[in-house]
């Protein structure tokens, strides 16, 4: 809900709605970034990217069930999830 960023209003706040927000937000930021670039002379690009499912601490906090269940898909280390946006950082056009 673009209108209640902060959940201020009847909105009932979750963790992962709002994580999915603020994906949503970077998403929605690289491509209107990536718009007005591309009425210029810069060769610039935006992107945004998932890296994937990465064996990180977040999931520290979440029910036991969720854990157990999340283990069998997190499927990148953390050096693999950062390589995926190294790479989107250095690829050419």
């Amino acid at each position: 809900d673009m209108s209640d960023l902060n959940f201020a209003r009847n909105r009932v706040y979750t963790p992962w709605g709002a994580y999915g927000q603020s994906k949503l937000a970077n998403v929605l930021f690289a491509k209107a970034l990536d718009d007005r670039l591309k009425g210029t002379e810069s060769d610039i690009m935006s992107v945004s990217l998932h890296p994937g499912v990465i064996q990180t601490n977040l999931w520290r906090h979440q029910n036991p069930l969720f854990r157990l269940v999340s283990g069998l898909v997190m499927d990148k280390t953390v050096e693999q999830g950062a390589a995926t946006s190294v790479y989107c950082s250095l690829v050419d056009g």
